[in-house]
Parts: structure tokens; sequence; C-alpha cells
């Protein structure tokens, strides 16, 4: 049996909304990207310096950007120009922009994550309304989920998941933005552009964003969207009160990101605490004035919200 400074792990990990396969594939989907944009920016770095002096050029950063020929690094001489090349490179490789109307569609990268997340949810809490005897007909969560109150929640499910991963981004470029216009790459007593340390810095600014905020999407949007599934059918079916089931640790006493367990290793301490203070008026969740699970307690939360 496995220990913490908590004490010994008692009992494998739960995970009431179920989401665990979508929030580990998403993040390992957006791992890869992050790992493509890292790769790109350093070959067009090699790639222009290389041809810069070959051609005589001149070595690496001027101002606040980049001086080549080749690599989409051509005349970087400007905060502007620098912010459209890495723009270039992090929507192609791991944003994927796309129109308002295309988001809503479920027809962003990321919208397969979301729907699946957000059916598994429905399924559980058509299953567990069953239980308590709602009257909630006899279709499944597949065909269920094309109501529109379900259909109008997705599409929100589906805009909150593609604006988390843009702004993620965004946030991303700026402080790679910062990195590069910082300069300090050219070699005082050589003169020589310091290729390896530009190319070294950014991608520690690239992971420590990644660790941040883009993996913030992998531990968010699924288990929002399996909740946000459950809160609309609860309302549908008339449901008045929402308990909250929370997670248990796995049994090395793991979670991704910053769970805090509780010393009887069942849940955290503060999802146990929301879990005791409920139950919630159904109407008091969906207006934000009771918690959600997620929003309302902590990264990493596998809470999920059942009618009473």
């Amino acid at each position: 049996m496995s220990t913490s400074a908590n004490g010994p792990a008692q009992g494998p990990r739960q995970d009431p909304t179920q989401t665990t396969t979508q929030r580990r594939t998403l993040r390992q989907d957006l791992s890869g990207r992050t790992r493509d944009v890292r790769g790109a920016i350093r070959r067009q770095i090699e790639n222009a310096q290389s041809q810069a002096t070959q051609a005589g050029a001149g070595a690496g950063p001027v101002a606040a950007g980049l001086v080549g020929a080749a690599g989409g690094l051509a005349a970087l001489r400007s905060i502007g120009a620098l912010r459209d090349w890495l723009t270039r490179l992090f929507d192609e490789y791991l944003l994927e922009p796309a129109t308002g109307r295309q988001v809503q569609a479920g027809q962003h990268w990321t919208s397969s994550y979301t729907h699946h997340s957000y059916e598994t949810g429905l399924r559980q809490a058509r299953s567990a309304l069953r239980t308590r005897e709602y009257d909630i007909g006899d279709r499944g969560a597949s065909a269920a989920i094309t109501d529109q109150p379900h259909e109008q929640a997705l599409q929100r499910q589906y805009e909150q998941a593609y604006y988390d991963l843009e702004d993620a981004v965004e946030n991303t470029k700026q402080q790679v933005t910062r990195t590069i216009a910082d300069g300090g790459y050219i070699e005082a007593e050589s003169g020589e552009f310091n290729k390896r340390e530009l190319i070294a810095d950014i991608n520690t600014e690239i992971e420590a964003q990644f660790g941040t905020r883009i993996r913030m999407v992998a531990a968010i949007e699924p288990v929002d969207a399996a909740n946000e599934a459950a809160l609309t059918a609860y309302q549908r079916a008339g449901v008045e009160q929402v308990g909250v089931e929370p997670e248990a640790p796995d049994e090395a006493g793991e979670q991704d990101l910053d769970w805090v367990t509780a010393g009887d290793w069942r849940v955290c301490l503060e999802c146990r605490g929301l879990s005791v203070d409920g139950p919630y008026l159904l109407e008091n969740v969906l207006s934000g004035d009771a918690p959600r699970p997620i929003r309302d307690s902590h990264l990493g939360c596998r809470c999920f919200l059942l009618p009473l």
C-alpha cells in the first residue's frame, strides 16, 4: 500500500464525471500540438540564421525582431512583425482558428472532446434520473442530445472550450514575444547570434505557459461539459435540488495538478466541504448563486452533480 504525507491511500480513484479518457487524450493532443509549435519555431530560426549567414547579412536579432532571409523570418524588425510570425505558427499548429459559426456548429478540433464529454454527462444524468424515478422517456443520451436545450448548451460548451484555448494561446504568444524582444542573444565579444539560447528560452516559456494555461483546457473543459449536460437534463426533468458526488483519489494518492486530499483519502477537503454543505437548489446552481464543480472548486476537480 502506498503512502504520502497524509497517510495511506485507500481504494482506487473514482471519477464521477467519467471523463478520464477525454481529459487524458485532450491533454495529449494539446501537448503534441505544442511540441509542433516548438519544432516549427526551432526550424525557422535555424534556417533563417543559416541563410542569413551565407548571404553575409549579419547575425541574429535586431532591435525587437530577427533578421533572416528564409523560413518566414525575413525582416522581422518590429514587435508587430514578430507577433505576426508567432501568430501564424501558433494558429497553424495549435489553435486552428475557426469562425464563430464554425465553433457553434462543433467544427473545431476541440469539439469532439467537448461533445463526447457532454454526452457522457448526459448519459449519467439520465441514468440517475431514472434511478430516482423521474419520467424522462425511453430515449438514450445520443438521441436526447439533439433536443434544443441540449443543442444550445452544447454550443455554449463548444464556445467555451475554443475561446479558453484561444485565450491561452494569446497569452503564450505574448510571453514568447517578450522573451524574444528582450534580446541579449548577440555574443558581446564575437558578435555572433546565439540561436541555441534563443530557442531554449522560447521552449522554456512555451512549456511554462502550457503547464499554467493551455493544460487547463484539458483539465477543465470535459468536466464542465459533463456537468453542463447534467444540469440541463435535471432542469428539463423538473429537479429542484442537487448534491455533489466527489471524486476519490487513486491508489498512489496522486492527482493531476493541485489536488489536495483529505486525511481519510476519500475526497479533497474543499470538495468534501461542498458536498457536506449541500444539497443546493438547482436554480441557484444555474444562476451561479450555488457552487458548481470545477468552476467554484479547484483545478483538477472531477465532482459531478446528482439529482435528489
